[in-house]
């Protein structure tokens, strides 16, 4: 199946589900042109890749005159414009906190991808942006990459493809257990971080080398 139409399904049955849930609150008060559709894409996308992204909107049924195409940190940054800056109800919010004047950069931190922006706050109200959007691939996915590489050179390409294809759901299970103590992480952590490794991998190990623990040579990982 074309890339084009996977993102033009997927984005067709947002679009649907959408329109349902508008429908049920507003009982089919709202027609589908008092809609106004905004689509947001990584800072780094090129032209290509954003006309690719609009073409897929409109196979999904959304009319040009409708749809526009965002980048990410930008609409971050109108979004926090009426965040809360504290956890108390009448605590500031974004407006108050950053003066006329004053820059501030927006970071998205994605999954894929990193996006960065720089916007100035105008006396007016209005935002304007410092210097054009900017970012590259460092997102989480890509710390799972970096996981996966030092997996390899401890156990072996082989031993890693083999998990992944023979044992899915224990290769599944490791990286769902990496995503979590992923997220724990701190930059004061002193600590050791343990990772459980499936009994599939040790077996592959032993298949192709000697043993997991003489392969061990980082004492971050223990053996449980």
């Amino acid at each position: 199946m074309q890339a084009i139409k996977v993102f033009s399904l997927a984005i067709e049955y947002l679009k649907n589900h959408l329109l349902e849930k508008i429908q049920q609150r507003l009982k089919n008060a709202l027609q589908d042109d008092d809609l106004y559709f905004v689509l947001t894409v990584p800072a780094i996308w090129d032209d290509p890749s954003k006309q690719f992204m609009r073409e897929a909107a409109e196979a999904a049924g959304i009319k040009k005159d409708k749809l526009a195409i965002a980048l990410e940190p930008e609409a971050a940054s109108i979004f926090c414009q009426k965040l809360k800056t504290d956890k108390a109800e009448t605590g500031r919010d974004f407006c108050e906190t950053v003066k006329s004047g004053m820059k501030y950069m927006v970071i998205d931190l994605g999954g894929g991808t990193a996006d960065i922006t720089v916007h100035q706050r105008i006396s007016d109200g209005t935002i304007q942006e410092v210097v054009p959007p900017s970012g590259g691939p460092w997102g989480g996915k890509s710390i799972d990459e970096a996981f996966f590489k030092f997996l390899c050179e401890i156990c072996g390409t082989k031993v890693m493809e083999d998990l992944k294809s023979i044992e899915l759901e224990d290769y599944i299970d490791l990286f769902r257990e990496f995503e979590t103590k992923k997220r724990s992480v701190r930059n004061n952590n002193q600590t050791n971080v343990v990772i459980t490794l499936p009994v599939s991998l040790t077996d592959l190990v032993k298949q192709q080398h000697k043993s997991l623990k003489w392969h061990l040579k980082n004492p971050v990982i223990e053996i449980l």
